[in-house]
Protein backbone atom coordinates (compact mmCIF):
# COMPACT_ATOMS: atom_id res chain seq x y z
CA UNK A 1 0.00 0.00 0.00
CA UNK A 2 2.58 2.48 0.91
CA UNK A 3 4.66 1.61 -2.43
CA UNK A 4 1.50 2.35 -4.11
CA UNK A 5 0.67 5.56 -2.61
CA UNK A 6 4.23 6.74 -3.82
CA UNK A 7 3.60 5.81 -7.30
CA UNK A 8 -0.10 7.47 -7.21
CA UNK A 9 1.86 10.73 -5.63
CA UNK A 10 4.30 9.85 -8.80
CA UNK A 11 1.84 9.94 -11.10
CA UNK A 12 -0.06 13.12 -10.07
CA UNK A 13 3.13 15.19 -10.08
CA UNK A 14 3.96 14.51 -13.36
CA UNK A 15 0.46 14.84 -14.28
CA UNK A 16 0.38 17.99 -12.80
CA UNK A 17 3.59 19.03 -14.74
CA UNK A 18 2.32 18.22 -18.05
CA UNK A 19 -0.97 20.38 -17.45
CA UNK A 20 1.61 23.15 -17.03
CA UNK A 21 4.00 22.65 -19.76
CA UNK A 22 1.87 20.45 -21.94
CA UNK A 23 4.78 18.24 -22.81
CA UNK A 24 3.18 14.83 -23.85
CA UNK A 25 5.98 12.34 -22.33
CA UNK A 26 4.94 13.88 -18.49
CA UNK A 27 1.48 12.60 -19.51
CA UNK A 28 2.17 9.01 -20.86
CA UNK A 29 5.02 8.88 -17.95
CA UNK A 30 2.29 9.56 -15.49
CA UNK A 31 -0.41 7.20 -16.84
CA UNK A 32 2.22 4.30 -17.33
CA UNK A 33 3.01 4.74 -13.34
CA UNK A 34 -0.36 4.94 -12.60
CA UNK A 35 -1.39 1.80 -14.31
CA UNK A 36 1.82 -0.10 -13.12
CA UNK A 37 0.88 0.71 -9.65
CA UNK A 38 -2.70 -0.71 -9.84
CA UNK A 39 -1.27 -3.88 -11.52
CA UNK A 40 1.54 -4.22 -8.84
CA UNK A 41 -0.57 -3.81 -6.01
CA UNK A 42 -3.65 -5.86 -7.02
CA UNK A 43 -1.07 -8.76 -8.13
CA UNK A 44 1.45 -8.30 -4.94
CA UNK A 45 -1.42 -8.21 -2.00
CA UNK A 46 -4.34 -9.91 -0.38
CA UNK A 47 -6.93 -7.10 -0.90
CA UNK A 48 -10.64 -7.54 -0.34
CA UNK A 49 -11.82 -6.82 -4.07
CA UNK A 50 -10.27 -10.00 -4.93
CA UNK A 51 -11.94 -12.28 -2.54
CA UNK A 52 -15.81 -10.17 -2.42
CA UNK A 53 -15.23 -9.37 -6.44
CA UNK A 54 -12.97 -11.99 -8.44
CA UNK A 55 -14.28 -11.02 -11.70
CA UNK A 56 -14.12 -7.54 -11.19
CA UNK A 57 -11.05 -7.77 -9.73
CA UNK A 58 -9.33 -9.89 -13.03
CA UNK A 59 -10.72 -7.32 -15.15
CA UNK A 60 -8.73 -4.45 -13.59
CA UNK A 61 -5.49 -6.29 -13.55
CA UNK A 62 -5.97 -7.15 -17.21
CA UNK A 63 -6.76 -3.42 -18.06
CA UNK A 64 -4.01 -2.11 -15.96
CA UNK A 65 -1.37 -4.57 -17.54
CA UNK A 66 -3.16 -3.15 -20.88
CA UNK A 67 -2.61 0.32 -20.13
CA UNK A 68 1.12 -0.14 -18.72
CA UNK A 69 2.50 -1.98 -21.98
CA UNK A 70 0.08 1.13 -24.18
CA UNK A 71 1.57 4.08 -22.24
CA UNK A 72 4.97 2.69 -21.89
CA UNK A 73 5.56 2.83 -25.06
CA UNK A 74 4.13 6.00 -25.72
CA UNK A 75 6.08 7.78 -23.13
CA UNK A 76 9.42 6.16 -24.54
CA UNK A 77 8.61 7.42 -27.89
CA UNK A 78 7.76 10.92 -26.71
CA UNK A 79 11.32 11.17 -24.29
CA UNK A 80 13.70 10.08 -26.90
CA UNK A 81 11.86 11.74 -29.78
CA UNK A 82 11.38 9.09 -31.91
CA UNK A 83 9.26 10.77 -34.35
CA UNK A 84 11.37 13.42 -35.42
CA UNK A 85 15.06 11.32 -35.17
CA UNK A 86 13.77 8.23 -36.60
CA UNK A 87 10.28 8.24 -38.12
CA UNK A 88 10.14 4.74 -39.93
CA UNK A 89 11.44 3.23 -36.63
CA UNK A 90 8.56 5.49 -34.64
CA UNK A 91 5.62 4.19 -36.83
CA UNK A 92 7.18 0.65 -36.25
CA UNK A 93 7.06 1.46 -32.56
CA UNK A 94 3.77 2.61 -32.62
CA UNK A 95 2.42 -0.35 -34.38
CA UNK A 96 3.92 -2.44 -31.86
CA UNK A 97 1.78 -0.23 -29.11
CA UNK A 98 -1.31 -1.17 -30.85
CA UNK A 99 -0.08 -5.07 -31.80
CA UNK A 100 0.06 -6.09 -27.81
CA UNK A 101 -2.74 -4.76 -27.16
CA UNK A 102 -4.60 -6.82 -29.73
CA UNK A 103 -2.51 -9.64 -28.59
CA UNK A 104 -3.53 -9.42 -24.97
CA UNK A 105 -7.01 -9.01 -26.13
CA UNK A 106 -6.39 -12.33 -28.38
CA UNK A 107 -4.78 -14.56 -25.43
CA UNK A 108 -7.47 -13.75 -22.81
CA UNK A 109 -10.53 -14.43 -25.31
CA UNK A 110 -8.98 -17.30 -27.26
CA UNK A 111 -11.51 -20.06 -27.53
CA UNK A 112 -10.77 -23.08 -25.58
CA UNK A 113 -12.58 -25.55 -27.75
CA UNK A 114 -9.61 -25.33 -30.68
CA UNK A 115 -7.50 -28.47 -31.24
CA UNK A 116 -4.39 -28.30 -28.63
CA UNK A 117 -1.89 -28.25 -31.13
CA UNK A 118 -3.24 -24.98 -32.57
CA UNK A 119 -4.12 -23.84 -29.10
CA UNK A 120 -0.52 -24.55 -28.38
CA UNK A 121 0.86 -22.41 -31.80
CA UNK A 122 -1.44 -19.72 -31.03
CA UNK A 123 -0.78 -19.12 -27.34
CA UNK A 124 3.03 -19.54 -28.26
CA UNK A 125 3.58 -17.21 -31.17
CA UNK A 126 0.99 -14.63 -28.64
CA UNK A 127 3.82 -14.99 -25.68
CA UNK A 128 6.21 -14.43 -28.78
CA UNK A 129 4.86 -10.93 -29.31
CA UNK A 130 4.43 -9.97 -25.46
CA UNK A 131 8.21 -11.21 -24.77
CA UNK A 132 9.77 -9.40 -27.66
CA UNK A 133 8.27 -6.28 -26.71
CA UNK A 134 10.87 -5.46 -23.98
CA UNK A 135 13.72 -6.87 -25.84
CA UNK A 136 12.54 -4.08 -28.82
CA UNK A 137 12.44 -1.20 -25.99
CA UNK A 138 16.25 -1.91 -24.39
CA UNK A 139 16.99 -1.93 -28.24
CA UNK A 140 15.58 1.30 -28.55
CA UNK A 141 16.98 3.10 -25.62
CA UNK A 142 20.98 1.36 -26.35
CA UNK A 143 21.03 2.87 -30.07
CA UNK A 144 19.58 6.46 -28.33
CA UNK A 145 22.91 6.15 -25.55
CA UNK A 146 25.95 7.65 -28.17
CA UNK A 147 23.66 9.98 -29.57
CA UNK A 148 22.30 12.18 -26.65
CA UNK A 149 24.43 14.08 -24.53
CA UNK A 150 26.08 13.20 -21.46
CA UNK A 151 23.37 15.29 -19.32
CA UNK A 152 20.27 14.22 -21.45
CA UNK A 153 21.46 10.45 -20.88
CA UNK A 154 20.46 10.06 -16.98
CA UNK A 155 17.28 9.80 -18.40
CA UNK A 156 18.14 6.38 -19.99
CA UNK A 157 19.72 5.59 -17.12
CA UNK A 158 17.14 5.56 -15.30
CA UNK A 159 14.61 3.60 -17.59
CA UNK A 160 17.04 0.98 -18.29
CA UNK A 161 17.47 -1.03 -15.34
CA UNK A 162 13.85 -1.86 -15.20
CA UNK A 163 13.57 -2.49 -19.01
CA UNK A 164 16.28 -4.91 -18.91
CA UNK A 165 15.19 -6.36 -16.37
CA UNK A 166 11.37 -7.21 -18.07
CA UNK A 167 13.63 -7.81 -20.96
CA UNK A 168 15.73 -11.01 -20.06
CA UNK A 169 13.99 -12.00 -17.07
CA UNK A 170 10.82 -12.76 -18.25
CA UNK A 171 12.29 -13.75 -21.55
CA UNK A 172 14.14 -16.18 -19.16
CA UNK A 173 10.82 -17.27 -17.41
CA UNK A 174 8.83 -17.66 -20.81
CA UNK A 175 11.41 -19.85 -22.35
CA UNK A 176 11.71 -21.89 -18.61
CA UNK A 177 8.34 -22.35 -18.87
CA UNK A 178 8.10 -23.53 -22.24
CA UNK A 179 10.61 -26.07 -21.81
CA UNK A 180 8.64 -27.20 -18.76
CA UNK A 181 5.38 -27.61 -20.20
CA UNK A 182 6.60 -28.93 -23.38
CA UNK A 183 9.44 -31.12 -22.59
CA UNK A 184 8.67 -31.62 -18.54
CA UNK A 185 12.80 -29.89 -18.18
CA UNK A 186 12.65 -29.35 -14.26
CA UNK A 187 12.69 -25.63 -13.59
CA UNK A 188 16.79 -25.35 -12.08
CA UNK A 189 17.37 -23.63 -9.09
CA UNK A 190 18.79 -20.12 -10.14
CA UNK A 191 14.65 -19.65 -11.78
CA UNK A 192 13.09 -20.60 -8.76
CA UNK A 193 15.03 -18.19 -6.66
CA UNK A 194 14.77 -15.60 -9.65
CA UNK A 195 10.74 -15.70 -9.19
CA UNK A 196 10.71 -15.72 -5.64
CA UNK A 197 12.54 -12.36 -5.81
CA UNK A 198 10.69 -11.24 -8.51
CA UNK A 199 8.46 -8.63 -6.86
CA UNK A 200 11.74 -7.26 -5.06
CA UNK A 201 13.79 -6.82 -8.57
CA UNK A 202 10.75 -5.46 -9.93
CA UNK A 203 9.58 -2.61 -6.88
CA UNK A 204 13.60 -1.84 -6.86
CA UNK A 205 13.83 -0.78 -10.58
CA UNK A 206 10.47 0.80 -10.55
CA UNK A 207 11.25 3.09 -7.99
CA UNK A 208 14.54 3.56 -9.77
CA UNK A 209 12.89 4.95 -12.91
CA UNK A 210 10.44 6.97 -10.68
CA UNK A 211 13.08 8.40 -8.76
CA UNK A 212 15.11 9.07 -11.44
CA UNK A 213 12.36 10.42 -14.29
CA UNK A 214 11.21 12.76 -11.63
CA UNK A 215 14.72 14.12 -10.59
CA UNK A 216 14.62 14.87 -14.58
CA UNK A 217 11.24 16.55 -14.32
CA UNK A 218 12.68 19.03 -11.73
CA UNK A 219 15.60 19.71 -13.36
CA UNK A 220 13.02 20.71 -16.30
CA UNK A 221 10.78 22.76 -13.94
CA UNK A 222 14.38 25.08 -13.15
CA UNK A 223 15.20 25.06 -16.60
CA UNK A 224 11.57 26.24 -17.63
CA UNK A 225 11.81 29.01 -14.65
CA UNK A 226 15.15 30.20 -15.88
CA UNK A 227 13.97 30.42 -19.58
CA UNK A 228 10.82 32.65 -17.92
CA UNK A 229 12.80 34.65 -15.72
CA UNK A 230 15.10 35.38 -18.98
CA UNK A 231 12.30 36.31 -20.60
CA UNK A 232 11.11 38.61 -17.98
CA UNK A 233 14.23 40.21 -17.73
CA UNK A 234 14.30 40.49 -21.75
CA UNK A 235 11.28 41.91 -21.34
CA UNK A 236 11.90 44.71 -18.82
CA UNK A 237 14.83 46.13 -21.22
CA UNK A 238 13.11 46.09 -24.15
CA UNK A 239 10.80 48.00 -22.11
CA UNK A 240 13.60 50.67 -20.61
CA UNK A 241 15.13 50.83 -24.09
CA UNK A 242 12.23 52.66 -25.39
CA UNK A 243 11.58 54.61 -22.31
CA UNK A 244 14.33 55.62 -23.01
CA UNK A 245 14.06 56.48 -26.46
CA UNK A 246 11.08 57.88 -26.09
CA UNK A 247 12.49 60.62 -23.62
CA UNK A 248 15.17 61.45 -25.80
CA UNK A 249 12.84 61.67 -28.78
CA UNK A 250 10.71 63.98 -26.35
CA UNK A 251 14.10 65.98 -25.22
CA UNK A 252 14.64 66.28 -28.81
CA UNK A 253 11.15 67.38 -30.14
CA UNK A 254 11.31 70.24 -26.85
CA UNK A 255 14.69 71.56 -28.15
CA UNK A 256 13.24 71.53 -31.73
Amino acid sequence: SLVFGFLLLAAFINFLFFRIVKEKVYLFFSLFVLFFGLYYFSTNSDNWLGREYPDFYYLIIRLSLIGAFFTMMHFIRYFLSTMVHTPRWDRFLLFLSFLVVATFLCQWFMPTSLPYNTYLILRTSLYVIIYSYFPIVVGTLLYYIPRYKASERVGIYAILPGFLWWAVGYTYFFISNLLQTNYDIQYPAFYVWLRSWRSVIELVCFLWLVIGFSWLLFKRYQQLQQTLTNTALDIERVAKEREIERSQLIEKQKEE
